[in-house]
């Protein structure tokens, strides 16, 4: 009785488990954006195109390892990306074998990254900013912060300046019958 009940548990449990394991956490989204900007951007700096040139194929493994195509060297070419916590590793097999790390500056808070790399056949120098998008939740949250940490003050006088520049309101007409006189 006991194991066959052990064995009902474990077939009723088992999917459950199962999905509770598989299912990634609400910022994978994010944080991939947040990689494949980052894998783009270093690609299309070191071979001096546009970010939107490189078509993504494939995560490897769930490490945070990429795979993109892009029309260099006179053929479709593979590279390879990988984003760590410090830095953005690039790899490339064309005419000429491209092997890059470039350190990253990770704001966690405000989930952005920022690389600062250039090639000298590029003439784009501009640091490369990436930032994941933000939940509704963290958007509310920011708005919030935002409006509660200015000083009273400061409110009162946008207030102020809104209502002096918003035009007169016009006079409503009072419509029925006039009040009786005592």
């Amino acid at each position: 009785m006991k194991s066959s009940i052990l064995t009902l548990a474990t077939l009723l449990l088992a999917p459950a488990l199962f999905l509770a394991l598989t299912v990634p956490p609400a910022s994978a989204q994010s944080r991939d954006d947040l990689n494949l900007c980052l894998c783009q951007s270093v690609l299309a700096r070191t071979l001096c195109k546009q970010p939107g040139d490189f078509s993504y194929i494939d995560e490897y493994r769930d490490t945070a390892t990429y795979s993109f195509t892009v029309f260099y060297a006179n053929k479709e070419t593979r590279f390879m990306c990988m984003v760590t916590a410090t830095d953005v590793r690039i790899k490339g097999k064309a005419w000429q074998p491209i092997m890059r790390t470039i350190p990253l500056d990770v704001d966690a808070e405000n989930a952005c990254a920022t690389a600062v790399y250039s090639v000298p056949e590029c003439p784009q120098t501009k640091p490369l900013v990436c930032c994941g998008e933000k939940t509704k939740q963290e958007v509310s949250d920011d708005k919030a912060y935002d409006f509660w940490s200015r000083p009273i003050p400061e409110i009162l006088e946008e207030e102020l300046n809104r209502d002096q520049q918003a035009p007169p309101a016009p006079p409503q007409e009072q419509t029925g019958t006039p009040a009786p006189a005592n």
